[in-house]
Order: structure tokens, then sequence, then C-alpha cells
């Protein structure tokens, strides 16, 4: 019989055809155990075709250099600096306020290591970091180092000279006038060093905020910061410096009978012994002009005052959202199956889009759906379309293929032409809602939509990167020692199924998932059939006339394993994301072969190998075959279900870890439960019907096919196996081999 439909051309594999000796060799060669990556990698060309993203200039810096400069990013060492910068900002005030000058010893000691940290985090940075020599920040950093000088004592008296004598309440005056105007100036700098940070402290731990995900922040953004925060600097330095000239002076009446006589009356000091206990900065002069004065109040309501953030309303609106869409590009070109929700805030950012119409909003929302848009319409197997040119600055749909390792899932619309004549424009929607059947089953196990050829879907559960030792090519004969070896050695792709947190699970694993969730599709569209959202095409009037109201919209499927080429097929017009291979041809003949056995889920001998034994002994052979372009003769197989119980196959989340469960066909009695009444009777005569019947012992064959068609005399296996028996009059060719050629299979 042939297929209506075909996936991709038949190919042509000349190291496939097995040496003129092969059947002289063992069925199985020992191979030595490998381990094959299964991860997905983007790897950008580097030719001029592809451009990668912005590199990082310590890319070319030197091992010791880079090292330096992680040291200074790292959480400890910004934590320490943090520290060193609050203290300098207010231990010295916290000395003058709180402490006596007994203690000032240990204060000058703390500043001083603090000089030792500013100093050497300032030399470290100056060798490590790239463009911060001579640079705004350089010279910020450098004033910042040397302004710890005023809270050494040791030092600051040296440099101001011995308050020792008559002249020390004025010496004090003096330096506290200027200290206090210096003070103010740098506080303002080291207000900033404190900022900065902050700032990295933010960035670097923003993931703890966001659930995980780190958005890293823009060349943009960092570029209009560092610059607000110069001219905010620069403007209130200025302003430091500028206003004491304007300062006092213009009212004031000088009456010097006053001023000469009176002034050294007051400063005469006899004793220094009160003086002694105070400090330097502590003795101020205090000047009264006469009997004249002014009264000033003063309020300082430090609740009704509020800080300006000069760049708070530009990040929000503009810097963030470019970042957030940023991260969307990194992630679609590292891992393009990943999810492309943004990390911000999804309610609001749909609220600036819509209500308040923000561009950068309604962009952000776009790119979104752009990206989601991209994962649907290539799918898995166009996931290095997305990747590379996400990842690069042209656009180049055309790349080369990749070889894998998958299973291939085909399944088939039964009585697709008539039921379209029937329901006219309806059959787009009709065929989208049992797409969403096959998809959500495939899906919730591990699977991928790959292609929808109208009256048929395409699905793939991908194992591994290049080819699986044993089950990959048709002249593979795979052991039970085989499947064993490649659990040991291989692990499928990271996929979370229906849970939340990503699993690397076994080959067999996946093979056993890839049959449930057949299993769970079949039983799945037998219900939507009873109540479901199928019903109302199967009571339409037109329907009723052309099938009769017993009709029921079924479907066929095939499932086999083995290599494929992954890749875009087509022109820079139209290109379609899929896999070519004889392997994915021969789930197309399995899914066509369903029609002639009459059952609705066919498998190869191949991933019957690969399945686990608890799944293999629900499994039933029916035929073994030769067919067109197959040098290995195929043994099909088909698993039995008599209940369509609803709910079947519904995925196990553990809700501690978010993990999926593995599926289980050895303990979970779901599988059982949906071939309650298939008598074992039935099963044992037609298992010996096939095995006679491969051994060339056909009338016993005979004799066992007709025990079980008095059990089960519709099954549609056994009327095959008869009708073949029959054909050749219940007797084996002469050159028998056990398997018979089957045109058009």
């Amino acid at each position: 019989m042939s297929s209506a439909h075909r996936v991709s051309p038949e190919v042509t594999i000349k190291n496939q055809q097995p040496p003129p000796h092969a059947s002289k060799l063992p069925a199985l060669t020992p191979k030595p155990p490998q381990t094959l990556k299964s991860g997905k990698t983007f790897r950008h060309a580097t030719d001029g075709k592809l451009q990668r993203l912005p590199q990082d200039p310590m890319e070319h810096f030197s091992p010791f250099r880079r090292r330096c400069a992680v040291l200074l990013d790292s959480r400890p060492v910004t934590l320490l600096m943090l520290v060193v910068t609050i203290y300098a900002l207010f231990g010295d005030d916290l000395r003058l306020s709180s402490f006596t000058r007994a203690a000032d010893d240990t204060f000058y000691s703390l500043a001083t290591v603090c000089l030792v940290l500013f100093a050497s985090e300032f030399i470290v940075s100056s060798y490590a970091k790239p463009g911060y020599l001579f640079s705004f920040y350089f010279a910020l950093d450098l004033i910042a180092t040397f302004s710890v000088l005023p809270d050494i004592g040791w030092i600051w008296s040296s440099i101001i000279g011995d308050t020792a004598g008559k002249s020390s309440a004025l010496r004090a005056s003096k330096a506290t006038r200027a200290g206090s105007r210096a003070g103010r100036i740098v506080r303002v700098v080291r207000a900033v060093r404190l900022f900065r940070v902050v700032k990295i402290l933010k960035w670097k731990h923003k993931d703890s905020e966001d659930g995980g995900q780190e958005v890293k922040e823009s060349k943009v953004g960092s570029k209009m910061g560092e610059v607000t925060v110069q001219r905010v600097v620069i403007l209130v330095l200025f302003l430091i410096m500028l206003l004491p000239v304007f300062d006092g002076g213009y009212g004031e009446k000088n009456y010097r009978f006053q001023d000469v006589g009176l002034r050294a009356i007051h400063m005469v000091l006899t004793s220094g012994a009160v003086l002694e206990k105070f400090r330097d900065v502590e003795i101020n002069i205090v000047r009264s002009q006469g009997c004249f004065g002014s009264d000033f109040i003063t309020w300082d309501q430090p609740d009704d005052t509020t800080s300006t953030l000069f760049i708070r309303t530009a990040r929000k609106l503009v810097l963030e959202p470019i970042e957030r869409m940023m991260s969307i590009v990194q992630k679609l070109s590292e891992n393009p199956l990943a999810s492309v929700q943004t990390t911000g805030n999804d309610e609001e950012i749909r609220r600036n889009a819509k209500e308040q119409g923000f561009e950068t909003a309604l962009l952000e929302l776009t790119l979104t759906k752009v990206g989601t848009l991209m994962q649907v319409g290539f799918g898995a197997a166009g996931a290095d379309i997305i990747g590379k040119n996400m990842g690069s600055g042209d656009l180049d749909p055309m790349l080369p293929g990749k070889k894998i390792t998958a299973i291939y899932g085909f399944c088939d619309i039964r009585q697709f032409t008539d039921t379209t004549e029937c329901l006219q424009e309806d059959v787009m929607v009709y065929v989208n809602k049992l797409g969403n059947i096959m998809h959500t089953g495939t899906h919730h196990y591990y699977g991928m939509a790959n292609k929808n050829v109208g009256d048929a879907f395409l699905l793939s559960w991908k194992i591994c990167d290049g080819e699986l030792p044993c089950f990959a090519r048709f002249t593979d004969c795979p052991t039970e020692e085989d499947r064993v070896q490649v659990n040991q050695t291989v692990r499928c792709p990271p996929n979370a199924g229906a849970g939340s947190k990503i699993r690397r699970i076994t080959p067999t694993e996946m093979a056993d998932s890839a049959l449930t969730a057949f299993i769970k599709c079949m039983i799945d569209l037998d219900n939507a059939n009873t109540d479901g959202p199928l019903t109302e095409y199967l009571v339409r009037e037109n329907v009723i006339r052309r099938f009769g109201p017993q009709f029921r919209i079924k479907m066929g499927f095939g499932m086999h394993v083995g290599w494929a080429v992954e890749g875009a097929i087509g022109s820079r017009f139209k290109i379609d994301a899929t896999y070519i291979s004889p392997h994915v041809e021969m789930a197309d003949r399995l899914e066509a072969g369903s029609k002639m056995f009459g059952t609705p889920i066919n498998l190869s001998h191949w991933l019957a190998a690969l399945l686990s034994p608890g799944a293999r002994k629900f499994l039933r052979k029916m035929d073994r075959m030769s067919i067109r372009g197959v040098d290995t003769p195929l043994t099909v197989y088909t698993f039995d279900v008599t209940v369509m119980k609803k709910g079947f196959g519904t995925p196990k989340v553990d809700p501690a870890t978010g993990m999926q469960q593995p599926v289980d066909f050895e303990n979970d009695p779901e599988y059982v439960e949906i071939r309650e009444g298939l008598e074992p009777a039935f099963l044992e005569s037609a298992a010996s019907a096939v095995e006679a019947y491969i051994s060339g012992d056909w009338a016993k064959s005979r004799h066992y096919l007709a025990h079980a068609q008095q059990i089960r005399p519709n099954d549609g296996p056994c009327k095959h196996l008869m009708g073949v028996l029959k054909e050749n009059n219940f007797e084996a060719p002469p050159d028998w081999k056990g398997y018979r050629f089957v045109a058009g299979y």
C-alpha cells in the first residue's frame, strides 16, 4: 500500500549498505561507551557573514589583570569598601559628637586603615579596570582618597602646625572654618563614592529581587547615569565653593572703638588648663559687636524634606525597558526555546503600553510577541536559526543542518478529504482543535511539535546531537545490553515537560514518555468526541448524511527512532524548519500501515528495543516484513487500549521541587486500567500465532489465529495475518526467511 503523504523524500545513504560478509558477522558488534553531547550550544560564526555580539574588553587583558578586576568586583571586596566608605563619611562626626579626646587615637587608627584601603583600591583599579585611568571617577577617587587625611590627627596636626601657645584659639578658629568648608566638599565626593558602591551592589544582586533573573545594565543606561552623576557632582561642588563668597559682611557695621579695646580683653587667656580638654576644632570664637545684635530662628524639619532622583524617570521609562529587551535578545541567542517573558512587572508594562501609550513599553511587548511567534513558527528544529540570527548582526536563515537522533511521531486524520467537504471554512478550526490535542499531549511529555501537513502532524522527541549508538541506523540490531549502556552514557537535552523545573532524562525515559504521550493523545481524542470540543462536528446534518450517526473522528499514529538532519528548507522568501531523514519517512510509513493492521498505534522494533522492560511487556508483535529502501526486516508492534479513561496520562509533578515525575509502566495502575477486559488467552494465542508465522509453521499459526479470533472476532492484526496465510494456502514459501516483502508500505 502507498502512503497518501510524505514528510521527507527517501534518502539513500551509501554507508548504510551492509558489506557482503555482513551475514557472517554477529548481530551486535561491541561498541565502546560514548558520551554524546546532548545539550544545545549555539556558537556564532566568526566569518564575515555573522558578527558576534560586542565583546568584553577584559578578554584582551592578561590573566593576572583579569583576576585583579574580578577581585575588585567580588562581593566581599565590594561590601568591605561599602563599610569603609560609610565610616569615612560619618566616622569623624561620630568621634566629635560621642567621644572624648582620649578616644581620638582609636579613630585615627581606623582612619589610617581607611586611607590604606582607599589607596589600594585606587591603585588596583587604575591597573585592572578598562577606561578608568584619567577618567572622571579617577579624579574623584583620587580626591576621596586624600580626603581621609584631615580625619587622621597625627598627619593633619603636622600639616596645620603646632596648636600650642597663646594663638591656638585663633588658629583653631581658622582651621575650623577652613575644615568646615573643605569637609562639605569632601563629604560630597565621598557620598558619590558611596553611591557608586551601592549601585554596583544593586546590579550585582538584582537577581534576588527579580526571582533569579539578572538583567544586565545597558551601555546607554550606564553612560547616562555616569554623565548625570558627573554633572550633579560638579554643580554641587561649584555651589559649595561659590556660595561662601557671597556669605555675610554686607550689612555689618564695624565699631572700631569696641573692636580695638574689647577684643584684646576677651581673648586674653591666662591658663590653658581648660582648653586642653578640648580639641582644636571644638574651640570657636564668639564675637559680639557692642550692644547691637540680631536674633535668628531656624527650623529643621527633616520629615518635610524629600530628595530628588535625577535619573529615576529616565531609567524607569527608557533605560530599564531597553535593558529588558536586550535581555530577551540575549536569552533567545543563548537558548532559543527559553521563555521570552521579561523580568519586569508584566502588569505595569501592559498598563504603560495600553493606558499611557509609552512607546518603550509598546516596543517591549511587541518584541516579546515576536520572540514567542518565532518559537511557535520555527519550533525545536529551527532553534539554531533563532539563536544564531539573534546573536549576530546579519540575517542568514539558510544555515547548515545538524545531525541528531530523535523519536519521530506521525499522526494522520482519518477521512479528512470527506470531512473537509462537509465543514468547508470551519475545517481550519477543526484541524486546529485536533492539533491542540496532539501538541498538548506531546509537550507535556518532553516532545516538540514540528510540522503540520494539512491532515497530519509530525512530532519529535529529541534524544541527543549526533547518532545514538545502536539506535540510529536501520542496520542496527539493538539488544537489552545496548539499551542499558546508552542510558548510562547519554542524557537528553534539558526539558521541563509539564513541570516548572527542567530535567535531563535518559533515552529510555524519553521513549516511555513518547509512547505515553501518543496513548494520551489517542484517549483524549476519543473523549473529545463525547461531550468534548469535537462533538459539535459530529451532530451536523451534512456530516451525519455523509458518514452516518455512528461516525467518530479518529487518527492513526506511527512511531520510530533514528537519526535525522535538523535544519531549514526553503529560500530567502520562505523557509520551514524540519527534519530530513529516511527515519522520519519510516514514522510516516508506520502510520500509514495502521490502516492495514486496523490498529491506532504502530511502533518499529528499533523503538521497542529502546523502551523499558515494563513498557515492552504491553506491546503486541503484529508482523515482520521487508520494505522498500530498508535492508533490515521491520518488525511492527502495537499497544492495545480497550478503555478510554478520562484523565489518563495527566503528568505527575512533584509540588516540592516542581519537577515532572518519570512515567512508570511497571507500577502505574493506569496502564493496566486502560487495557481492562483484554483477555490473557487472546493475547497468548495472538502472540503464539505471530511466532509460528515467523518460524514458518503456518498451520500452527492458523490454529492459534482461529482461537484468537473466537475470543475477539474483530481484531485487526489477527484478520490481517489470517488474510496473508490464506493468500498462500496456509503454507510457507520454500524460501521463507521469517519475513515477507510488502510492496507499497
